[in-house]
C-alpha cells in the first residue's frame, strides 16, 4: 500500500490497512485510512476498476439504472428546489449566477431545481441516456442541458453540485482539480456524500470523507472552505467551497512553452475503451 495514492488528497505512501470486513453484499473488503487525511477508502473496490475500468464503470451505471425510476416526480423537484433554498440560506445567500453544472447528475432533479437559481443548468452524468429520457420531462427547454462530461460545457461556470456523486470516482483528488479548473473565480463547488456507516459500504462507493478529510481535499484541489454541515440522522456530510478570487499584483513571469495535459475527462474516457 506504500505506493499507492490516496484518491482523497493525492498523498502517495498514506494509506493504510484500517480493517478487513464484510460489504452490504456479503463480499469480503479491505479498507484503508490515509494517514494525511484521514478519508477511508475501499481498497478492494479500487483495485478492481483499477484492473478493469470498463467493468467498474458499467457497475456505476448499472447501479444507476437499478436505482432510478426514470419517470419525474414533481414532489421531488420541489423537495429538491426547497433543499437548495435552505442550503442558500446557511451560506449567507451566495447560491445564484447565470451557469451552474450538476456532476453526476442521475435523473437530473437537482440541476432541473437549480434553473430556478441560475440562467442555465447543465446536468452531466455517464448515463446520458437516462438523462435524455428524463430532462425533457422537466418542461424547462435551453435552460437545462444535458452533456456527458465537464469538457462539453463550454466556459466557466459560478457552480457545480455533485450530490452523493463524489464517493463514486476513483480519482476523487484528479477530479476536483478538474472542478476547480472549470470554476470562475469565486465558483462555488457543493457536494454531499455518505458517512463511513455500514449501509453505505456497497461496492460502487469507493471513498468516504469525514470533516478533515473534506478540508484537507478542498484545500488540496485549490478550494476554500465556506462552510461543512454533518447530517446526524442521515450520516450525510456536505461541503460548500469556492475557488478563490485572485487579487492584480505586478508581477514579471518567465516565458515558457506550455505543456498540453489530457483532461481529467478525456483520461477517464481513454481508460475505459
Amino acid at each position: 500500500m506504500n505506493n499507492e495514492s490516496c484518491p482523497c488528497c493525492g498523498s502517495i505512501g498514506t494509506t493504510h490497512l484500517f480493517q478487513r470486513r464484510l460489504d452490504v453484499s456479503g463480499d469480503s473488503v479491505e479498507i484503508c485510512i490515509c494517514s494525511a487525511c484521514t478519508a477511508i477508502t475501499n481498497r478492494t473496490n479500487l483495485l478492481k476498476e483499477q484492473v478493469d475500468s470498463v467493468e467498474a464503470l458499467q457497475v456505476q451505471i448499472n447501479s444507476a439504472d437499478g436505482f432510478y425510476s426514470q419517470k419525474i416526480d414533481d414532489l421531488r423537484l420541489h423537495q429538491n428546489r426547497e433543499n437548495i433554498s435552505f442550503l442558500n440560506y446557511l451560506v449567507g445567500n451566495i447560491i445564484g449566477g447565470k451557469s451552474i453544472v450538476d456532476l453526476g447528475a442521475g435523473e437530473g432533479y437537482l440541476a432541473a431545481a437549480a434553473c430556478s437559481f441560475y440562467e442555465t443548468s447543465w446536468a452531466i452524468d455517464i448515463n446520458v441516456d437516462l438523462l435524455n429520457k428524463t430532462v425533457p420531462q422537466f418542461g424547462l427547454g435551453d435552460k437545462l442541458k444535458v452533456a456527458g462530461s465537464l469538457d462539453d460545457v463550454p466556459g466557466n461556470v459560478d457552480a457545480i453540485f455533485m450530490w452523493h456523486t463524489l464517493e463514486h470516482i476513483p480519482n476523487a483528488f484528479e477530479l476536483g482539480k478538474a472542478v476547480t479548473t472549470k470554476l470562475k473565480e469565486g465558483g462555488l463547488f457543493v457536494w454531499q456524500v455518505p458517512a463511513y456507516r455500514d449501509p453505505y459500504v456497497v461496492y460502487s462507493h469507493y471513498t468516504f470523507f469525514n470533516d478533515r478529510a473534506a478540508r484537507v481535499f478542498t484545500e488540496s484541489v485549490g478550494l476554500e472552505i465556506v462552510n461543512v454541515f454533518h447530517d446526524e440522522a442521515l450520516q450525510f456530510l456536505t461541503v460548500v467551497s469556492k475557488k478563490p478570487e485572485t487579487t492584480s499584483v505586478d508581477v514579471v513571469v518567465e516565458a515558457t512553452v506550455p505543456v498540453e495535459k489530457p483532461s481529467f475527462w478525456k483520461r477517464f474516457r481513454a481508460n475505459t475503451q
